[in-house]
C-alpha cells in the first residue's frame, strides 16, 4: 500500500546563478515510490522527489537537469480542422482559412465557386470533362454544364456531335 501525502510544495528551480521558487499548491508525493506529482499551470509534472520536511511543509528540489516539459499544443490554440506543431497552427491538407478560428474546404456549394466552376468534392473545378458526348462543345452557365452541337453539326450533345451532310 502507498503512503501518500497530500501538501503545497515549494520547487526550486536553479538556472545558472538565478534561483527560481514556485509554490505548488496542489501536489501529491508517493513516499514509498519517491515520485512525486504537481500540476503546474494546466499539466501534472511527475518527477523523483528527495524532500526536506518541516513540520509537515516538504519542500522538493528539481534540478535545471530535468527541465519541465510544456506542450504548446496542449491544449490546442488551432481552430477545426487545423493541426498545431511547435505552438503555430497550419490547415490540414485539402482546407484554407484562419487556422486559429478554423480551417474549411474550398467549397462546400457550387455557389462557393466562380459562376463557372462548380464545386467538385470541396474543390472548384471545370465541371465539363466527362459531361457532354463526342463532338459537342461545353458551356459552364451559373456552375452547371451546358453541352450543345457546335454550328454545322447534329445529334444528341450527350452522346455524339455528327457533321450536318451538305446537299
Amino acid at each position: 500500500m502507498h503512503n501518500r501525502i497530500h501538501t503545497r510544495f515549494s520547487v526550486h528551480v536553479n538556472s545558472y546563478a538565478d534561483t527560481y521558487v514556485h509554490s505548488l499548491p496542489h501536489a501529491i508525493r508517493d513516499t514509498d515510490m519517491n515520485m512525486g506529482i504537481a500540476l503546474v499551470g494546466r499539466s501534472w509534472l511527475s518527477y523523483p522527489v528527495s524532500p526536506r520536511c518541516i513540520l509537515s511543509l516538504c519542500f522538493v528540489g528539481i534540478s535545471a537537469a530535468e527541465p519541465v516539459q510544456s506542450d504548446p499544443c496542449n491544449p490546442s490554440p488551432c481552430g477545426p480542422n487545423a493541426q498545431c506543431r511547435d505552438g503555430g497552427c497550419t490547415c490540414l491538407p485539402e482546407y484554407q482559412g484562419d487556422p486559429y478560428s478554423g480551417c474549411r474546404p474550398e467549397c462546400v456549394l457550387s455557389t462557393d465557386c466562380s459562376r463557372d466552376r462548380a464545386c467538385i468534392r470541396n474543390k472548384c473545378a471545370d465541371p465539363c470533362p466527362g459531361t457532354c458526348g463526342q463532338g459537342a462543345t461545353c458551356d459552364v452557365v451559373n456552375h452547371i454544364p451546358i453541352c450543345s452541337c457546335p454550328q454545322g453539326t447534329s445529334g444528341n450533345p450527350f452522346v455524339q456531335c455528327r457533321p450536318v451532310p451538305r446537299k
